[in-house]
């Protein structure tokens, strides 16, 4: 009998791996008001250094793909792994806050390629049932880092503000297991740079490929123009609550994404991944229609799990069905574009709910935004994800 899929080493890199690509901002962000105090900068300034961070992934994550499918995944993780940990170091280490920036910027480019390459490794690492349940379990481990370096990040910033920035310098050990410990067959493209962009391009422009990339935006607009923008309005002017309580309070989010990811793999032995992400997306459209009507706190919080459970049934499927419609030899390139759409999604979210708002001047009429957003992936989910391919 195979042994349980989150007790093997590799997945157990990975998993560290996924840890490390939600540190770079969860664990700053509580510290920003501490870097304005010290430096002695503007409100608008301070934010710089989250921009500065996640920037990068834009531009540099398509590109990092194509050279990791072209030279070897693992050669591309490691690098990345020790620019994110020295650059983060040196963050720590400096005394100007237009050097703090520039290592922020560097970070930034190491941290680009790692969410989708560790994403590329699963699905080249375990196909069929236990890629479900390692999706899943990933997907768990990435709710626990956004729930805990908040916390931890505040707590070291009490301290000293630097001190959360030395949080980075573990993705040097990790890398430095990972460079002994991480065993994968790199399938190196050799195909011309031509052929292999017109490759790429012929997968990019599957129906099921566009879909789940219009999909992947949808969730990050919903994710970060409803929950994480607006939430905490939401909260503080309902409820009275201060910042603290407000995070613990968005905190439930992670906890419904870690529980509903963590049953993937169960799931998969009733229902296609196709099914499970109409489940979650009716989750996310039930959730963002009853916070209008919600006036108590424990329906509140009860709400946000609900939209958590959404998300932790979305995204290991999501992954499992784009890896199923493109090649192996274009998979890094792929999963990376899908990564800048997710960098985009999180860009564009706060601007688009904040125009919505805006025109209103009803803060309920983002969060009905955010249902309508959710029924039309529910529509694409319906009439572009029908069968999966027969590829692993």
């Amino acid at each position: 009998m195979n042994a349980k899929v989150y007790k093997e080493k590799n997945l157990q890199i990975i998993f560290s791996i996924t840890l490390i690509t939600v540190l770079g901002v969860s664990s700053i962000a509580p510290i920003l008001p501490s870097i304005r105090e010290h430096f002695n900068i503007s409100l608008q300034q301070s934010a710089l250094l989250i921009t500065a961070f996640t920037l990068p992934g834009i531009f540099i994550t398509p590109l990092m793909g194509v050279i990791a499918d072209r030279t070897g995944r693992k050669r591309v993780l490691l690098i990345a792994l020790f620019v994110f940990g020295i650059s983060g170091t040196l963050c720590a280490l400096t005394s100007d806050f237009y050097s703090l920036l520039f290592f922020r910027l560097l970070q930034g480019i190491g941290a680009a390629p790692l969410s989708s390459l560790n994403v590329a490794l699963i699905t080249e690492i375990y196909v069929g049932q236990r890629r479900s349940e390692a999706l899943g379990y990933n997907a768990t481990v990435l709710s626990i880092g956004t729930t805990s370096f908040p916390l931890i990040g505040g707590l070291l910033a009490s301290i000293k503000w630097q001190y959360p920035f030395f949080l980075a310098a573990f993705s040097l050990l990790i890398g430095a297991i990972a460079w002994k410990h991480l065993t994968i067959s790199e399938n190196i493209i050799k195909t011309s740079l031509r052929d292999y962009i017109k490759a790429t391009g012929k997968s990019l422009i599957n129906k099921k490929v566009i879909s789940i990339l219009c999909i992947s935006l949808i969730s990050f607009i919903m994710l970060y123009g409803c929950i994480i923008s607006y939430m905490p309005f939401k909260l503080h002017n309902m409820f009275g609550l201060s910042s603290a309580s407000i995070g613990l309070s968005i905190s439930a989010l992670s906890i419904g994404t870690a529980i509903a990811a963590s049953q993937n793999g169960r799931l998969h032995l009733r229902f296609t991944s196709e099914k499970i992400m109409l489940f979650a997306f009716v989750f996310y459209c039930t959730s963002f229609l009853l916070i209008p009507f919600a006036s108590y706190f424990i329906i509140i919080i009860g709400i946000i799990m609900l939209n958590g459970i959404g998300q932790g049934l979305n995204m290991p499927n999501l992954y499992e069905i784009l890896s199923h419609n493109i090649p192996n030899e274009q998979r890094a390139a792929v999963l990376s574009v899908n990564g800048m759409v997710f960098q985009l999604g999180q860009t564009l979210g706060p601007l688009l709910m904040g125009w919505i708002y805006l025109i209103n001047q009803d803060m309920n009429h983002v969060f009905f935004a955010g249902s309508f957003l959710a029924m039309i992936a529910l529509i694409l989910i319906w009439l572009n994800l029908n069968r999966r391919s027969g590829r692993n």
